[in-house]
């Protein structure tokens, strides 16, 4: 499953997360590349930061909007909930995300998060209508 840190609606954070984020942070700076702004910086990275991406990518998504309109919080829950009824691992999203981008190749060349957004839409939907 989904750590758990990555599925609480709250703003914790968790140190693991706290250290493999600053971990990857410290390797890409090292490598010249702030982030994986493209689909195609993230297809270059070795498996274990691009899944640290992801799960950097996520758990953003997944992040408690209440400074943002309703619509903007059922979204936010609506993810959640999907996400965690569905069990995957960040290893599930990561490869889904990267067949994503390898099999639209408009995705190499927008930020890499573009297609963890179309994944989790294909996987979860639009959330329901209030």
């Amino acid at each position: 499953m989904i750590c758990n840190s990555l599925l609480e609606h709250s703003v914790r954070s968790t140190s693991a997360t706290a250290l493999l984020l600053a971990a990857t942070t410290s390797y890409l700076g090292a490598t010249n590349d702030a982030a994986a702004k493209t689909g195609a910086e993230l297809l270059r990275f070795e498996q274990t930061f691009g899944t640290g991406y992801i799960q950097g990518a996520l758990d953003y998504m997944l992040a408690d909007y209440t400074s943002y309109d309703q619509t903007r919080n059922r979204l936010t829950d609506h993810r959640l909930n999907c996400l965690t009824e569905k069990k995957l691992t960040i290893k599930d999203l990561y490869d889904a995300v990267i067949a994503e981008i390898q099999a639209e190749p408009a995705l190499l060349e927008v930020e890499a998060v573009d297609a963890l957004r179309n994944v989790t839409f294909k996987l979860c939907g639009p959330p329901p209508k209030p």
